[in-house]
């Protein structure tokens, strides 16, 4: 059984343009305007979640160098020892 998930009602404007384009590409892709939105919105939290992450590893990858107890069973890593 799926959970449903709880749905905020959201109401904005956007200008007659944007409102073309939008027809325009929720027809191509098969979707209602809302879905869309919806699924564009999921792909943008997607993508910001991805670069948070690819930011933070940046920002512990000097760690990684220069702290030997941060690496120390590397030499493990992908080796079945079982």
């Amino acid at each position: 059984m799926a959970l449903i998930q709880e749905m905020r009602r959201l109401t904005f404007l956007i200008s007659e343009s944007m409102y073309e384009q939008l027809s325009e590409m929720s027809a191509k892709s098969g979707q209602t305007k809302p879905d869309f939105v919806r699924q564009s919105l999921e792909n943008e939290i997607i993508r910001r979640e991805g670069e948070e992450l690819q930011g933070a590893a940046a920002d512990l990858a000097p760690l990684y160098e220069t702290d030997k107890e941060l690496v120390a069973f590397n030499s493990l890593d992908g080796k079945d020892f079982l």
